[in-house]
């Protein structure tokens, strides 16, 4: 997986913004504003690991069994290059 691979593939999704929990749009955080935070950091670095525990080492497991969705970064068989891809997606 090189760097164009993600582009393509995270190329058509926007950013989600904080507007308020008086916003009438469904797809903008109500609560969240990354630029607040807790003990000398900002939520963005917490959402940010949250997101490398849940969605790059997660499998979306749930009570029919194991491995019900399987994504790109997850399909080298190599795991040191599998490795690599998952930081390559986090990084970008």
């Amino acid at each position: 997986m090189n760097t164009k691979t993600l582009q393509v593939f995270f190329n058509d999704i926007d950013e989600v913004m904080y507007e308020r929990r008086e916003t009438n749009n469904t797809l903008a955080f109500k609560w969240y504003n990354e630029n607040r935070g807790r003990a000398g950091k900002i939520l963005k670095r917490y959402l940010c690991f949250i997101m490398a525990s849940q969605t790059l080492y997660g499998e979306e497991g749930n009570p029919f069994g194991p491995c019900t969705k399987s994504f790109f970064w997850s399909k080298n068989e190599n795991v040191l290059e599998k490795v690599k891809d998952r930081m390559q997606v986090l990084n970008s």
